[in-house]
């Protein structure tokens, strides 16, 4: 017997559980938004109120999904896929 390995029980709780379900309805929403060309870009100006212009733009990601309704796109995406596809969509 190996005295030195260790075994551990996580559990998920039903709020953890629906985090993930919903962070995995949203990637899939992407995916199919991304194939049907259907996200919706918004340049917002960035204003400098020292010298007062616009200094740069970003550029903010929208999606209406049929199912899951208004979506802003999350910065942090997790899904290395989804992130290409996303910049790829925003500079073309």
């Amino acid at each position: 017997m190996n005295k030195n390995k260790s075994h551990t029980i996580t559990y998920a709780t039903g709020k953890y559980l629906s985090i993930v379900q919903r962070e995995q309805q949203v990637i899939y929403a992407m995916k199919k938004a991304i194939e049907l060309n259907s996200f919706e870009v918004y340049y917002q100006p960035i204003y400098d109120l020292e010298d007062k212009s616009i200094r740069s733009l970003e550029a903010l990601l929208r999606l209406n999904d049929e199912e899951l309704g208004f979506i802003e796109v999350p910065a942090d995406v997790k899904a290395e896929y989804i992130q290409v596809q996303v910049a790829s969509y925003v500079t073309s």
